[in-house]
C-alpha cells in the first residue's frame, strides 16, 4: 500500500473498505504472538463493517492459530484463514469457524521450491489451476 501513498494503516483500511463496500476487505495481522493477533484483529475489525481478518493457520514458528480463528469468529469477527498448505489444514480452519479459507500455492511446490510445470491437482478431486511455462 506504500506504493499507493497509504502510510497509515487505520486511514488506509477505512478508506479502502469504504471504497469497495459492500465487498469484503481482508486486513492482515502482523504478529506471531497469539494474544497480540486477537488484539490486532479486534482493532482492525473495528475500523469498518466489511473488514475480514487474515489469520495464518500456523504462525511463523509453526504454532497453530486455530484457537485465534475460533475466538474471533465466536466474537463476530469474520476471518480469512491463510497460508493453508494441506487438505488437513483446510479442514481444521473450516472446523475452527473461518469465514474464508485461502489456499497457498506453496502447497503444490516441489522440495526445490518451484512450482511444477503442471500442477492439476493438490488433492484427488481438487483442481488448482496453477501452472507455469517452462
Amino acid at each position: 500500500m506504500l506504493k499507493d501513498g497509504i502510510y497509515n494503516i487505520e486511514e488506509g483500511v477505512k478508506k479502502l473498505a469504504k471504497l469497495i463496500t459492500p465487498l469484503p476487505l481482508s486486513a492482515e495481522v502482523t504478529t506471531n504472538d497469539l494474544k497480540e493477533m486477537v488484539e490486532q484483529a479486534k482493532w482492525l475489525a473495528s475500523l469498518a463493517h466489511n473488514v475480514v481478518i487474515k489469520i495464518p493457520v500456523e504462525n511463523e514458528f509453526g504454532l497453530p492459530c486455530l484457537g485465534v480463528i475460533s475466538q474471533l469468529e465466536k466474537s463476530g469477527i469474520k476471518v480469512n484463514a491463510t497460508a493453508i498448505l494441506s487438505f488437513g489444514q483446510l479442514m481444521f480452519a473450516a472446523k475452527a469457524g473461518a469465514t474464508y479459507v485461502s489456499l497457498s500455492p506453496a502447497g503444490s511446490m516441489t522440495k526445490a521450491g518451484t512450482l511444477p510445470k503442471s500442477s492439476p491437482t493438490l488433492w484427488p478431486g481438487w483442481t488448482t489451476g496453477i501452472s507455469r511455462a517452462n
